[in-house]
């Protein structure tokens, strides 16, 4: 590490911690008193603590903002008179001190603000980017941009435009209580706000590189199941989570719903459902009853389907999970009967109503009468009580 400083000393542990100590403050309230000169930068490395290695620029400055730097870092800043410049990590200016802002750098790179607009620096290149922005900042792994008509979008360390600028604001939210180990985070980039009568968002969704998910626009924050009731992303009541979140929609009087899953970074399920309820867990995954123009299919968490739409059905009872019953009510053509997993009939279409299995028994109804079937359908008694 020495042959890349102009001095090359190594210093000892005391002497650097007194170096750390001296050093340590970037923006310190005492640099009008300081007399300007040539800067001392401290750079050290984090695989090595015990020694660490400082250098002097070349030309003399107010003061260096980054006067403490890992050895990674290919450059540091440096000022004179409010104005900031870069030097790189042999003393040598990079850039002069004419510029109003500098970030931190990442990926060899560094932004840079000049007449109030920002721009890639690439270091080693030492060239900028063509591409200028009214503002840049972070956000999560992003790049947050806004454009000369005000609008945001994201690009990358050497500026290039990752995620359209199109958008009021972007923003990385949880699903699911926010620290924990089965929460997700996904991207809401908001297209579009109104106030009257009620605040409401039109947004889309993607993930934390800023790939979006679809084109679908949304009106209503993610959701996510739970015991068959609706908690929203932010719920801290949640005990359990999947990789599916649910999406909505509304279109005047009526709400739609879709799924989409956050770890496989896509929609399963268009938001075009008039209903959507979980399931139960099939093969190990969660599974989700979804009705669409008044037919039902049940699709798992990877969007394969279990019940097919092609078979007609208007509703569905839930996945069987107890004493090993694999019959499922369902109804098709107002008339109900019983399905296997396999999305086999079982048991024909012929009853009002129908029960689920319990005790290899059910309970069914048909023109007023009560009474309890088998599995092969075969009448055992009547029923005293409702279904």
């Amino acid at each position: 590490m020495k042959e890349n400083f102009v001095n090359s000393s190594v210093v000892s542990k005391s002497e650097r911690q007194r170096l750390l100590r001296q050093y340590d403050t970037a923006w310190a309230d005492d640099l009008a008193d300081r007399p300007a000169g040539r800067v001392r930068i401290v750079r050290f490395s984090y695989a090595d603590n015990r020694e660490s290695a400082y250098l002097i620029t070349e030309k003399e400055y107010d003061f260096s903002r980054d006067q403490l730097i890992p050895a990674a870092n290919l450059s540091a800043v440096v000022c004179i008179n409010h104005r900031l410049g870069l030097v790189d990590m042999e003393g040598r200016e990079l850039l002069p001190c004419v510029h109003e802002g500098i970030g931190e750098e990442a990926a060899g790179r560094r932004w840079v603000r000049t007449d109030g607009r920002w721009r890639v620096f690439d270091i080693a290149r030492r060239r900028f980017s063509t591409k200028q922005y009214e503002g840049v900042s972070s956000l999560g792994e992003l790049l947050v941009s806004r454009d000369a008509s005000d609008m945001l979008g994201a690009i990358n360390f050497d500026g290039e435009e990752v995620v359209p600028h199109q958008y009021l604001r972007m923003e990385i939210r949880p699903i699911g209580p926010a620290g924990l180990p089965w929460t997700r985070l996904i991207l809401v980039l908001v297209a579009k706000e109104i106030d009257e009568p009620y605040h409401k968002e039109f947004f889309k969704l993607g993930d934390t590189h800023g790939k979006l998910y679809s084109d679908e626009i949304y009106d209503l924050a993610p959701y996510q199941w739970e015991m068959g009731e609706f908690h929203s992303c932010t719920d801290w009541s949640w005990t359990t989570f999947g990789p599916v979140t649910i999406t909505r929609r509304r279109e005047g009087k009526f709400s739609y719903e879709g799924l989409l899953n956050v770890d496989a970074g896509k929609v399963i399920v268009p938001c075009r459902c008039t209903g959507i309820e979980y399931w139960g867990k099939h093969d190990g995954k969660d599974t989700y009853a979804c009705t669409l123009d008044g037919v039902c299919r049940v699709v798992d968490e990877d969007g394969t389907e279990i019940i097919p739409a092609g078979l007609g059905l208007s509703s569905i009872g839930l996945y069987p999970e107890c004493d090993g019953e694999y019959l499922i009510p369902a109804c098709r053509d107002g008339k109900w009967g019983y399905i296997n997993i396999e999305a086999v009939v079982k048991i024909p279409f012929n009853y009002d109503r129908a029960g689920a299995f319990a005790n290899g028994k059910a309970t069914v109804e048909t023109s007023g009468d009560r009474f309890v079937i088998d599995r092969h359908g075969r009448f055992i008694e009547k029923a005293p009580l409702g279904l």
